[in-house]
């Protein structure tokens, strides 16, 4: 848990023998243990996906970005979207860091859809 960190930082867990990026962090290297647990800066540009369970987001409680699961925008704080995953889906939500025992497949989260995004590389024709 968050216990094991220094002030400030959050402990990004991952499943066994996951290599999920940890947020603000380059992956590979020696140091990157798959299934290892790191601690992490959570006011990082890409927090990860936190699971609230399946009814964790709701218009009386909204959720913050990367939190799940909502069912429609109402469900997430202020200016925040609700990012729909079809049931099994691994599709990355945008501005957050997927992997991690956060992200549940097929589960949606809320996201800023105002936040600039690094479309990802194409191949030249």
């Amino acid at each position: 848990g968050d216990s094991g960190c220094q002030t400030g930082l959050m402990c990004f867990q991952r499943a066994r023998d996951e290599t999920s990026q940890v947020p603000g962090c380059a992956v590979g290297g020696t140091e990157d243990i798959p299934g290892a647990d790191y601690c992490y800066d959570p006011t990082s540009e890409s927090p990860p996906l936190v699971w609230l369970g399946e009814d964790g987001c709701s218009e009386d409680q909204p959720c913050n970005r990367c939190a799940g699961s909502c069912s429609n925008d109402g469900d997430c704080k202020g200016n925040l979207e609700c990012f729909v995953r079809i049931d099994g889906e691994s599709t990355s939500v945008p501005g957050c860091t997927s992997g991690g025992i956060g992200d549940v497949l097929g589960e949606d989260y809320c996201y800023d859809p105002d936040a600039a995004f690094t479309p990802s590389p194409t191949k030249t024709p």
